[in-house]
Parts: C-alpha cells; sequence; structure tokens
C-alpha cells in the first residue's frame, strides 16, 4: 500500500492572509489546490480504484488546480503592477522640467536632507526620484532612503497593499509548487507501475 498512500496536505496550505483582491484571490487558488489534494489522496485509499484510473483522475485533477493556481498568480501580478502604478502617481507627481531643476539643485546642496525633503512634499520626492541619483548628488543608498521615505510619507496604503499582494502570491506559488513536487511524484509513480506490481498492490489493497 506503500505506493498508493498519499500524504495529507500541508497544515498551512490554506495559511493566506488579509482582506484585499490579491489575497482573495490566493485563497481561491490555495483552496483549489488543497481539493486536489484531497482528491487525490481520497481515490488512492479507495481499493477499487486500480493505479490506472487514479493516474487518470489525479492527472486531470492536479491539473485543474494548478491551472488555478497560475490564474490567481497572474491576477496577482497585475494587482502588483496596478498597485506600483498607484505609488508612482502619489511619490511621483508631474511637475515642470524648471521646477525639477531647482528641487534638485536644492537636494544637491545638503544631500542629507533628501529624504526629509521628500517626506514634506511629494513634489520633493518626485523631483529625486524621477531621475538618476547622481543627479542629485546622492548615491544609492541616500536614493533608496528617499524612495522609502517617500512611500511611507505618501503611498503608505498602497505599499500596505503591495505587500499583501506579495505575501498572497508566495501563497499561491508555495502551494503550486508543493502540489507539483509531492502529487507529481506519486502520479508517476503510478504511471510507471509494472502490471505485477499493480497486481499486487490490489491484492494488498483487498
Amino acid at each position: 500500500m506503500k505506493t498508493r498512500r498519499v500524504p495529507d496536505p500541508p497544515v498551512d496550505l490554506l495559511n493566506v492572509r488579509g482582506d484585499g483582491p490579491s489575497a482573495d484571490a490566493a485563497r481561491t487558488a490555495t483552496e483549489a489546490i488543497h481539493q486536489t489534494w484531497t482528491l487525490i489522496r481520497d481515490a488512492a485509499r479507495d481499493p477499487e480504484v486500480d493505479l490506472k484510473e487514479l493516474t487518470r483522475v489525479g492527472d486531470a485533477a492536479l491539473k485543474k488546480g494548478l491551472k488555478a493556481a497560475d490564474s490567481a498568480a497572474e491576477r496577482i501580478r497585475a494587482q502588483i503592477g496596478h498597485i506600483d502604478g498607484q505609488i508612482k502617481e502619489r511619490t511621483q507627481p508631474t511637475m515642470t522640467p524648471q521646477m525639477a531643476t531647482e528641487i534638485r539643485a536644492m537636494v544637491r546642496e545638503d544631500p542629507k536632507r533628501a529624504a526629509t525633503l521628500a517626506r514634506s512634499d511629494p513634489r520633493m520626492a518626485g523631483a529625486i526620484l524621477s531621475g538618476p541619483a547622481a543627479l542629485c548628488g546622492l548615491d544609492a543608498r541616500q536614493y533608496e532612503q528617499v524612495r522609502e521615505a517617500a512611500v511611507l510619507a505618501h503611498a503608505s496604503e498602497q505599499a500596505a497593499q503591495r505587500k499583501e499582494a506579495e505575501l498572497a502570491l508566495s501563497a499561491v506559488e508555495r502551494a503550486g509548487t508543493r502540489a507539483l513536487a509531492d502529487l507529481t511524484k506519486k502520479l508517476g509513480e503510478w504511471d510507471e507501475a509494472k502490471p505485477a506490481q499493480i497486481a499486487k498492490l490490489m491484492e494488498v489493497a483487498r
């Protein structure tokens, strides 16, 4: 019976937090994977279902579950892209080239104040972030500090939404990877079982 045995779905497979659209999509996908896993496990426990049928049923169920996961991941990635656009709108508002030039000149006079200026006004952040760091006399670390300060000050809600979406995407990808690794291996064992082994397994099952 060892060849027929399928482990239970991982206990944390359905552990998706958040109430946004990305979290909802992730929950739908992980529930589909969980149902797929349970279906294959239960079918394997039924001695009336031979290995050939198990392989057919399991393969169809796994494809359906993974399709749901892929679809959810695509929707979440699109949501992340949308959120990134919102963050950019709030931290890099449109301004005249002259204003951007004046702000960058101000930052070059005292680069250490860059993050403070970015927090004070999104136009300050936008002038800095819309060009390379060197244009404002900043190094890579200072430039990143400006970006973080701008997001925290002017797009904190969107940043939280993005974090939730990232976690949701990770949950979907993790669920799909686990199902693909564990269930595909088991389906392969069933598909490659020799006739004598199948007969022995069915005899043990009875």
